[in-house]
């Protein structure tokens, strides 16, 4: 693999749809992902050149993972390439919850190889502490990374999520609106993603705003995925 600053990044996925904005300046940083903004931001003083960032779908881990590759200059790689990492490069992997045993291999290989200087961002939804490995060793190693968790969203957290989703898809909210959703849907982020997504759709083939109205057909329509507070 060739230098970062003359390869730029390979950007494998997002958790945003459709063109979002990743940039520093988008990204809301709340008491539910502060810690893990704050070890992430802290580069290159980490305690350790590993760091695995911990979050739910939806909860900014890839926005985060841009964040920290631009100030690092570090590349997107997939588990499939973790061969191509030299020491002193830096990188991130996305998705690394499901690894097969040669992936596993080959990064306990890698992890060997950034001991001599680089850096690495490992995400994934759980801590791979708990990762299921296929040697002791790599077992230990995965132990020792310190971890960066996004915790649940609370309501600032999730006020600031709908509004970066809708102005990812140019829909015009009323803060009424956002009230409404904060205090009625599922404090999660798929529940999140979907209510947006049904709420663009909606309001796209019938041509007219989302208001309070069009969200209490929406929650309604999709209560089997949605806790109502009532």
């Amino acid at each position: 693999m060739s230098d970062a600053g003359s390869h730029g990044q390979a950007v494998l996925g997002f958790d945003l749809d459709p063109a979002p904005a990743f940039s520093r300046e988008a990204f809301h940083v709340s008491s539910a992902n502060r810690r893990a903004f704050t070890l992430l931001d802290a580069w290159p003083e980490w305690p350790a050149p590993f760091l695995n960032l911990v979050g739910p779908d939806g909860a900014g881990k890839s926005h985060l993972a841009r964040i920290w590759a631009e100030k690092a200059s570090a590349y997107f790689v997939d588990l499939s390439s973790l061969e191509g990492i030299g020491p002193g490069q830096r990188a991130v992997i996305d998705d690394v919850d499901a690894p097969t045993a040669a992936q596993q291999n080959a990064l306990f290989h890698l992890y060997n190889r950034l001991m001599a200087g680089g850096g690495l961002l490992l995400v994934s939804r759980r801590p791979l502490s708990r990762l299921a490995t296929t040697t002791a060793d790599l077992a230990s190693r995965l132990r020792a990374v310190p971890v960066a968790e996004i915790a649940p969203p609370d309501d600032a957290l999730l006020e600031a999520v709908l509004r970066k989703r809708f102005d990812d898809r140019q829909l015009a909210v009323e803060q009424s609106v956002i009230d409404y959703l904060v205090s009625r849907m599922d404090r999660s982020f798929t529940a999140l993603e979907a209510i947006v997504r049904r709420l663009d759709e909606l309001a796209l083939s019938r041509k007219r705003a989302v208001t309070v109205p069009l969200v209490r057909e929406v929650l309604a329509r999709t209560s089997s995925q949605i806790s109502l507070k009532f």
